[in-house]
């Protein structure tokens, strides 16, 4: 295996947890970005309110289906059309409501066990690192990693509302390659989804190392698509890359 310089990171999970971010990402997002809008007051019509969930089912159908992301202004403007306001809501609002609305899930992230410590010890080995994510709004993991003090470990945080990609397509792990100037060869990617950071990695040319959760589904007897090391702790990880330089 060609020598590591780089080592790429899953968010959620992975690095940090914030599972009501991650809630609100899935379902709440919608109701949320519209009363910070301030077009939804509570008091519209069952039918609309159902009509709400269900574009956003659709966009949610769509990104996971095709893999494209939605960004949440993107999702705002849907909704709009949705509910049938045609008003024009100026750039500058919308930005200004969506920063609002992530901002306050950032006191609910928190740091996963070992993370600072293999993180700096990475650090001091020269790696180059980064992060990958799937989000639908790229400031709020700069500003979660800053929040619990992780932030000046990584070059580049690769967001697929950014790229317009998710993982696991192969293109989100290339602008990050590209970002950081890595081949995929020089680079790992570390991450709790077998799917989309296992496969995602692997498919695109990156070495893959897994860090399974108690909830994460392995799929490796379904697929030929295996990580090239799994980590049942966080800070084995300069272990890992140390044994594969060593080999």
């Amino acid at each position: 295996m060609t020598t590591v310089r780089g080592v790429l990171f899953d968010f959620h999970e992975t690095l940090v947890s914030a599972d009501r971010w991650m809630a609100m990402e899935i379902g709440g997002i919608a109701l949320e970005l519209l009363e910070t809008l301030g077009v939804w007051d509570g008091g519209q019509s069952p039918q609309d309110r159902r009509g709400v969930e269900e574009t956003y089912a659709h966009l949610r159908t769509i990104s996971l289906e095709t893999a494209l992301e939605y960004s949440a202004q993107e999702i705002a403007r849907v909704l709009l059309r949705a509910l049938g306001i045609t008003r024009e809501i100026p750039e500058a609002a919308l930005t200004a409501a969506v920063e609002d609305l992530f901002r306050r899930y950032i006191p609910d992230v928190t740091m996963k066990d070992q993370v600072p410590d293999t993180l700096q010890m990475l650090a001091r080995r020269g790696y180059r690192m980064g992060v990958v994510s799937n989000a639908a709004y790229g400031p709020f993991l700069s500003w979660a990693l800053e929040a619990v003090g992780l932030r000046r470990y990584f070059e580049q945080i690769i967001v697929s509302a950014d790229v317009g990609i998710r993982k696991p397509r192969r293109e989100i792990f290339a602008a990050a390659l590209e970002a950081m100037r890595l081949t995929a060869r020089e680079a790992v990617y570390v991450g709790n989804d077998y799917i989309k950071d296992v496969m995602g990695a692997k498919l695109a040319g990156l070495g893959a190392i897994w860090v399974p959760g108690r909830s994460a589904l392995d799929y490796r007897v379904f697929t030929p698509v295996h990580p090239d090391a799994v980590a049942d702790r966080f800070e084995v990880l300069p272990e890992i890359l140390t044994r594969w330089s060593n080999g």
